[in-house]
């Protein structure tokens, strides 16, 4: 990878060009082009990116900054049960099965 690589990510896929690239960290880029400025060219180039794990925190910053924020839900299972006095209830106990749902925005992938 070097300055040649950045007008071919950048043009090639207009000429029906396709590129499959990996990288560990983005400071692998930097430190093969040798600027910071060069090596964001070629990360922005990039329309589709794939993410896993990475170890480097400023890598994970670019990665995860450019996710949407979705709509999360969640639906907890709760149970419990309870003794009453309420004798004109005509039952010693009750059951209750609440499962209560939970709305909120965040990334697509919150760190957890």
């Amino acid at each position: 990878m070097g300055d040649e690589f950045i007008p071919l990510i950048n043009k090639g896929g207009g000429a029906g060009m396709q590129v499959t690239a990996y990288t560990q960290t983005e400071s692998d880029i930097e430190a093969r082009i040798g600027s910071s400025a060069k090596a964001a060219q070629v990360t922005g180039n990039f329309n589709t990116l794939i993410m896993l794990r990475v170890r480097e925190n400023r890598t994970a910053q670019l990665l995860t900054s450019q996710l949407p924020e979705v709509d999360v839900y969640t639906k907890t299972l709760v149970s419990g049960h309870a003794d009453t006095a309420d004798v004109e209830e005509g039952a010693g106990f009750y059951i209750q099965y609440p499962g209560p749902c939970r709305y909120c925005q965040g990334s697509a992938a919150e760190r957890g």
